[in-house]
């Protein structure tokens, strides 16, 4: 049964170390919601998490 538990244990931690490997790419363009304009150097963050960027002159960020 020890061996069991042990071998469950470990599949289960290497799942969650290969799920933390994922990546993504977001990219897009910040613009005024009014004007259409884009907004030079806006800062981007993914909500609820420590992650973000910074736009370009353009607005764009990747």
């Amino acid at each position: 049964m020890r061996h069991l538990t042990l071998g469950l244990l470990f599949l289960l931690l290497v799942t969650f170390i290969i799920r933390a490997q994922d990546s993504y790419l977001l990219a897009g363009k910040v613009v005024d919601a009014t004007t259409q304009q884009s907004i030079p150097f806006a800062i981007v963050t993914l909500k609820g998490t420590l992650t973000g960027t910074s736009a370009n002159a353009n607005g764009k960020f990747f």
